[in-house]
């Protein structure tokens, strides 16, 4: 059997995370790497351990009950995986994702990653800037990539009982009469374009007994108070059995 035979994986897969400013991709990623400390991870490595210093800094802000700094340009994370490749978590710049004609390299790098994260929060004042980052990743996106599309803060907008029906069957939870229109729209269009897509509610903030981690500033900002995170990493457990499971023949 010849080499160009011989099935390899890459050494790299990309990972996109994609969405529209402050939607909390960020605050996603420190939550999970900083609460959960995965156990894929390989910390004997430089990238990983630049990367994880980087989320521990972000998680322990938000426990500290600060708000975290937006991406002002898309940030490459790289973390080395137990089965012997690289996941490089490609943080996009929001401001990019809703104009992709102004932004071709971050549509670009969208268009070629192995897998791709779609974060979009409960429609309020961003419910514009967060449908066209959708919109527009629809365009970029193969039906046949994996795909997952986040649906953060909820805690602002469900009881911790109605989070837990939302995440077991979000489509389903979805129809109901007093579920904001405007997500159930983005939700079924994702479902619709996306033959491996899955949606994934998640809290970085949680709750308090019963009441949102958070409070607003003078300037209407969401600060984090004693936060519990929620189900964060499963959107991350589904997009990683994704690639662990691609076998690709190199030419």
């Amino acid at each position: 059997m010849s080499n160009a035979a011989v099935a390899a994986e890459p050494t790299t897969r990309t990972v996109a995370l994609w969405g529209a400013t402050q939607v909390g991709k960020t605050t996603t990623l420190a939550a999970y790497f900083g609460k959960h400390r995965p156990a894929w991870v390989v910390r004997d490595d430089s990238d990983t351990r630049m990367s994880l210093r980087s989320f521990q800094e972000i998680w322990n802000a938000l426990q500290g009950n600060r708000l975290v700094p937006g991406t002002t340009m898309a940030i490459d994370h790289r973390l080395r995986h137990r089965e012997g490749f690289t996941v490089l978590f490609r943080d996009m710049h929001g401001g990019n994702a809703r104009n992709v004609l102004t932004s071709r390299e971050d549509a670009e790098a969208l268009y070629r990653a192995d897998a791709a994260m779609m974060f979009i929060d409960w429609p309020g004042t961003n419910a514009v800037a967060g449908r066209a980052a959708i919109e527009n990743a629809l365009q970029e996106l193969d039906p046949d990539r994996p795909t997952v599309l986040l649906i953060t803060k909820c805690e602002s907008h469900l009881s911790m009982a109605d989070f837990a029906l939302f995440a077991m069957d979000p489509l389903e939870f979805a129809q109901r009469q007093d579920f904001s229109r405007e997500l159930r729209e983005s939700m079924e269009s994702f479902t619709r374009h996306f033959r491996q897509g899955a949606v994934f509610p998640v809290t970085v903030y949680g709750w308090n007994g019963t009441r949102p981690a958070h409070f607003y500033d003078e300037f209407g900002r969401l600060v984090p108070w004693h936060i519990q995170p929620a189900l964060v990493e499963r959107p991350f457990e589904h997009i990683l059995g994704k690639l662990g499971q691609r076998k690709e023949v190199t030419p």
